[in-house]
């Protein structure tokens, strides 16, 4: 249930700081930036992250919050540096 609310809250932070990448959001700004990023990275926290940017930043700040402090949390840091 933790990790369920992490990645909805990541959906909760990013369209209240981002915008709603529906719209012109997703062709401006922080969502292009992070869509970048993940190519640059070439990997993603999980399978899921691959469907979209959305769940790609929900899945990411969920691997973030919930493995801080652990050795999880440097595994993933080296897998996707740039949005870690």
């Amino acid at each position: 249930m933790r990790v369920s609310l992490l990645h909805e809250a990541g959906h909760v932070f990013s369209r209240a700081h981002w915008g709603d990448p529906r719209f012109l959001a997703k062709l401006f700004g922080p969502w292009v930036r992070w869509k970048a990023a993940a190519q640059a990275d070439g990997a993603y926290v999980s399978e899921y992250a691959k469907v979209d940017v959305v769940e790609d930043f929900a899945e990411t700040f969920c691997a973030y919050h919930a493995s801080k402090g652990s050795e999880r949390f440097d595994d993933f840091n080296l897998k996707v540096p740039r949005r870690f």
